[in-house]
C-alpha cells in the first residue's frame, strides 16, 4: 500500500480457474486509508489436502466425477457473480 499501514485480510476465495489446485485470491484492506488490494496466493496446505483426498478415493465412480465437475462449475458461477 502507498500509505505503508497494516493490511487486513478481508476475503479469501479459492481460485478454481488455475490448472493446479491450491491457489487463492485474497483481498486486503488498508487499516488507515481503506484502499483495497487483491493478491493471488498459492496455499500449499490446500493442495496437500486435495492430494490426500484424491489418493484416498482411488476407485472413483463416474457419477462422483460428474458431481465434482458440477460443483466446480457452481463455484465458478458464484465467483463470477461476486465480482
Amino acid at each position: 500500500m502507498g500509505c505503508g499501514e497494516e493490511m487486513i485480510l478481508v476475503k479469501v476465495i479459492d481460485d478454481v480457474t488455475m490448472p493446479v489446485s491450491g491457489f487463492q485470491r485474497r483481498a486486503y484492506m488498508c487499516s488507515t486509508c481503506n484502499e483495497t488490494e487483491q493478491r493471488l496466493v498459492f496455499n500449499k496446505s490446500a493442495e496437500e489436502r486435495e492430494t490426500e483426498a484424491a489418493s484416498e478415493s482411488a476407485s472413483v465412480e463416474p457419477t462422483s466425477i460428474s458431481q465434482g465437475l458440477l460443483q466446480a462449475a457452481k463455484r465458478v458461477v458464484r465467483l463470477l457473480r461476486a465480482k
